[in-house]
C-alpha cells in the first residue's frame, strides 16, 4: 500500500521502542468517492464500443465489410484494448483500497508487512538492514498537509510508513532514526526510478543510497 492511500495510523504517536507495530488504514470515503467519479468516464467512453460490436453482431452487411477490410476491425479492437488498460488498473487499484489495511511490525534487525485487500492477504518479510535510511516527506493535498516518516528500500514496493503526523520536529525525526538505526536521508530517494532485476538490466541503487548503508 503506498503511503499516500494510508489516511490513518495507530498509534498515533512516534514509536518509542522496539519491536513496534504499528496498523494503517486508508480511507473508504474518499476510495468510494474516487471510484464514482471514474467508473461512468470509463463507461462512457467505451460505450461507443460497446454499442458498435452490438450493430457488427446484429447486421451482416458491417460483419462483411470488416471481413474484406480487416485492418478496420484491428483499429476497432486496439482502440478497445487501450481505453479497457486505461481505466481498468485505476478501477482496480480503487476497489482494492475499499477494504485495504497494513500491519507494519518492525523487530530487531526485521520489517515484516501484512497487507489486507478484498482480493485476500499478502505478506513478506525485508531485513531491517536492507533499507537505505529514513526519509522525511511532506505531502500536500487538498486536505492539507502532512509529515510522513518512511524507511525507504531499494524496491519501492518494500518502503513502507513508520509515522505519520500534522508536524515533525527534526528532534523528533532524530529519534527515530536512532531507534531504528537508519540514517536519514533525502526525500527525493522516494522518487528516483530503480529497475527490478530482469527488466532491462539489474537493479543498481544510487550513489546515495550506497553511502547510505556504508
Amino acid at each position: 500500500m503506498h503511503a499516500a492511500c494510508v489516511s490513518t495510523i495507530s498509534p498515533p504517536d512516534l514509536p518509542t521502542h522496539i519491536p513496534l507495530s504499528i496498523e494503517q488504514r486508508s480511507s473508504r470515503s474518499s476510495s468510494l468517492i474516487k471510484l464514482c467519479l471514474v467508473a461512468p468516464a470509463a463507461l462512457a467512453l467505451l460505450s461507443p464500443f460497446i454499442l458498435l460490436a452490438g450493430h457488427m453482431t446484429g447486421n451482416a452487411l458491417v460483419r462483411a465489410h470488416l471481413a474484406e477490410h480487416p485492418g478496420a476491425l484491428l483499429q476497432l479492437l486496439l482502440g478497445l484494448a487501450f481505453w479497457t488498460v486505461l481505466f481498468a488498473w485505476p478501477l482496480k487499484r480503487m476497489v482494492e483500497s475499499l477494504g485495504r489495511a497494513r500491519t507494519v511490525e518492525i523487530g530487531p534487525g526485521t520489517v515484516h508487512v501484512t497487507e489486507l485487500s478484498l482480493f485476500g492477504e499478502t505478506a513478506w518479510q525485508e531485513p531491517l538492514a536492507a533499507y537505505a535510511g529514513v526519509a522525511h516527506h511532506i505531502r500536500a493535498s487538498l486536505s492539507g498537509v502532512r509529515h510522513e516518516l518512511l524507511l525507504v528500500h531499494p524496491d519501492p514496493d518494500r518502503t513502507v510508513l513508520v509515522a505519520l503526523a500534522p508536524r515533525l520536529s527534526q528532534v523528533e525525526i532524530d529519534t527515530l532514526c536512532r531507534l531504528l538505526g537508519r540514517a536519514e536521508i533525502p526525500s527525493r530517494e522516494l522518487y528516483k526510478v530503480r529497475l527490478k532485476p530482469g527488466f532491462l538490466g539489474a537493479t543498481k541503487p544510487s550513489t546515495r543510497i550506497r553511502d547510505a548503508h556504508a
